[in-house]
């Protein structure tokens, strides 16, 4: 299943799950790293969810809290969304309106083989939770539409969250992954999730379709047998489920394995690391040609 756009412009995959602690982030950040220093594309990720994970990973603390703090001329997701809002209080009768002007939203965060760019999250998104969801929508949407002809695939890593967040990153993609991690959870979340997200698609007319369900913190054959043996057994529940409501579950999985977090901690993803890390890397081009992000351009 390829999700490359036809067209000249970029392809937007939304990774998303109502869920934590599936590996959302780990999948958005590694597979955006393995596209660009492997593949030589030009990827930018989004991170749009408030806790700011993605950014982390990709930036140490120091030069997040400098963009977040408005010290350097790039914006955040939250300076984006406030740009040209203002309102007045109605009790104080005090205005209210955009504080900064951001010469860019993009941080450069690799330039070498291929080029990985971040929109930086912020704490601050939790305050556009109160901003109509249409006006969210329309702002991100619009954005990105303006920036794809840049790029050749934009991610979004969403919040954890049916939130007016998440539905403004939803209507501007074109697919959405979704990260399950493979346990009793899933069989009974993913029609929660994907019953959540049909009841939205007709009210705000999100075209975006479901690319698959991708297993991840599978555990490993070779080291604990018995947890490898349930997976198995909870990988044939999801997929009945996956069949049932129409919705493919990929071939491609993300094994368990202790260099995510490692990956982390030192703010560089498995693919910017020299040597080492075969199997995960193996695991994420097995998801790149799945979803047919290899190709150069148009349908696989």
């Amino acid at each position: 299943m390829s999700i490359v756009a036809p067209s000249s412009t970029a392809p937007v995959l939304a990774v998303q799950n109502i869920k934590g602690g599936v590996g959302k982030t780990s999948v958005a950040v590694n597979l955006a790293a393995r596209l660009a220093a492997r593949n030589g594309k030009s990827v930018l990720v989004i991170d749009a969810d408030a806790q700011s994970n993605a950014s982390l990973y990709l930036l140490d603390t120091v030069r997040w809290s400098r963009i977040v703090d408005g010290k350097v001329d790039e914006g955040t997701l939250y300076d984006l969304f406030a740009q040209q809002v203002s309102y007045v209080d109605i009790v104080t009768g005090e205005d209210f309106g955009p504080r900064r002007r951001p010469r860019t939203y993009v941080t450069t965060v690799y330039d070498r083989n291929g080029q990985l760019d971040l929109v930086t999250s912020s704490p601050k998104l939790f305050e556009v939770q109160e901003m109509a969801p249409e006006l969210l929508v329309r702002r991100i949407r619009d954005w990105v539409r303006r920036k794809l002809t840049s790029y050749d695939l934009v991610i979004i890593d969403c919040p954890p969250s049916i939130s007016t967040v998440s539905l403004a990153a939803l209507r501007a993609a074109d697919k959405i992954l979704i990260p399950m991690k493979a346990d009793y959870f899933s069989v009974v979340g993913l029609p929660l999730l994907v019953n959540s997200l049909k009841d939205y698609r007709d009210l705000l007319r999100i075209p975006a379709e479901v690319a698959g369900v991708l297993l991840t913190m599978v555990p490993l054959q070779d080291k604990r047998k018995r947890e490898y043996k349930r997976s198995v057994a909870i990988r044939e529940q999801i997929e009945e489920v996956c069949e049932a409501m129409d919705i493919p579950l990929l071939d491609a999985q993300i094994g368990q394995s202790e260099e995510y977090p490692i990956s982390f901690d030192q703010h560089k993803p498995i693919p910017f690391k020299p040597v080492g890390r075969g199997r995960e890397l193996g695991e994420l081009d097995a998801l790149i040609s799945e979803l047919g992000l290899d190709k150069s351009g148009g349908d696989a």
